[in-house]
């Protein structure tokens, strides 16, 4: 070998070779450790964070002078670097073309995003403002992913309100922490629909609004409970909260065994639990003008002491309306409703117990079939307008005059 070229091989943290010519080092080669532990690697730029805000009034997401501390761009994660955006300046943003970020925060202002996007957020989502999903008029075909949880304090809402739908509208996240308003609306032509990749909770929380073609769907777990102020409210037979196995039916609420909160069941949707259900908030059966059709089946007892109506009160309504419980314990209020055409009807298949009020108006009965129904002392029954009211108080007073008849014959 020259004296003017050698090769060394020694160890320090690993192999490290050396090649030398003339004395002059010529480059490295590492096997094993690096030499420096956590040293970068010359060459290869570090990945940073960037934390963009938004400083505009109204605006295109992917406008980068509408944003501060975002590097010169948009929020956009590319290079190795991720940008989390947050909105907190009453902007309204517009997201059109796909688009990947890192964690989202809405404060005071809104994001809308629309144009059959596909848009994700590796992080999480936290907003007490607006996150819209195709909610103006004709569009559709959308999708956002939320890697993380969507904690919502403000309004969520995935919808086209004008009932003009294009595409199927998905918004998909890794858990959901709901105070807010969620509101899901599709149409008979196309489905929207927030998908959680986490298990229903066994309480609801928040506002939860579901129109038309429309999905809230967890992974498994069972909703028992509606917590108080909270609502559950869906309009239509395809309205439902379900579970990813059976997600066409109400497959979350089957176990739902108290209502502090509201539930709403409208034009058609239909809930059959199997277990007894007490209330202490509002339990409505189409409840709204030109409303019918819906149904709820409690699997045991439905103990009332909130307010129950199955009525459409503007008599308009469209089709026949029905509660049935395997039992009732009343001591709440129970408004039942129908009108000239359909019937609104509680039907109670086993003991039922009054101590409360019960309105029974036109077209409207309550039916109790292979048990006693008691009225306790305290409870009223008002008849309004009903044609089986008029008959009952009818043979009231006639049993009352042959009584007195019978007396003065003697």
């Amino acid at each position: 070998m020259s004296r003017n070229m050698f090769r060394q091989t020694t160890m320090l943290s690993g192999m490290v070779e050396f090649i030398r010519s003339g004395g002059a080092p010529l480059g490295w080669a590492v096997a094993g450790a690096a030499l420096v532990a956590g040293a970068a690697v010359p060459g290869q730029a570090s990945a940073t964070n960037f934390t963009c805000s938004y400083n505009a009034g109204s605006g295109a997401w992917t406008t980068p002078g509408d944003w501060s501390s975002c590097n010169g761009t948009f929020p956009g994660n590319s290079g190795g670097n991720t940008f989390d955006a947050t909105i907190s300046n009453g902007g309204n943003v517009s997201l059109t073309t796909p688009n990947t970020a890192g964690a989202l925060v809405i404060g005071s202002g809104s994001l809308n995003i629309s144009g059959g996007n596909l848009a994700t957020f590796t992080g999480a989502a936290t907003k007490s403002g607006t996150l819209g999903l195709d909610r103006f008029s004709s569009q559709g075909g959308s999708s956002l992913t939320i890697g993380g949880t969507l904690n919502n304090s403000g309004f969520t809402l995935i919808q086209d309100a004008s009932g003009t739908q294009t595409a199927n509208s998905t918004l998909t996240a890794g858990g959901l922490n709901n105070t807010g308003t969620i509101t899901v609306q599709g149409d008979s032509g196309f489905q929207s629909a927030m998908v959680v990749g986490a298990a229903a909770p066994g309480i609801s929380t928040g506002t939860v609004n579901l129109s038309g073609n429309a999905l809230l769907q967890y992974t498994g777990g069972a909703i028992t409970s509606i917590g108080t102020g909270a609502q559950i409210n869906e309009v239509g037979a395809n309205a439902r909260v379900a579970i990813a196995s059976a997600s066409t039916t109400n497959s979350a609420l089957t176990t739902l065994a108290s209502n502090a909160g509201q539930l709403l069941l409208q034009s058609g949707r239909t809930l059959t639990t199997t277990t007894g259900l007490t209330n202490s908030g509002i339990l409505g059966v189409d409840r709204f003008s030109s409303q019918g059709g819906s149904s709820l089946v409690v699997g045991g007892t439905l103990a009332n002491s909130g307010l129950v109506l199955v009525q459409d009160a503007s008599g308009n309504q469209t089709a026949n309306s029905t509660l049935t419980a395997a039992g009732l314990n009343n001591t709440g209020t129970i408004a039942l409703q129908g009108n000239s055409g359909f019937q609104s009807a509680l039907a109670v298949n086993g003991a039922a117990t009054n101590s409360g009020t019960a309105n029974i108006s036109a077209s409207s009965a309550i039916t109790v079939t292979g048990a006693a129904y008691t009225q306790a002392a305290g409870g009223h029954q008002r008849y309004r307008h009903a044609h089986r009211a008029h008959r009952r108080r009818h043979r009231r007073h006639a049993a009352r005059h042959r009584h007195r008849t019978g007396r003065a014959e003697q």
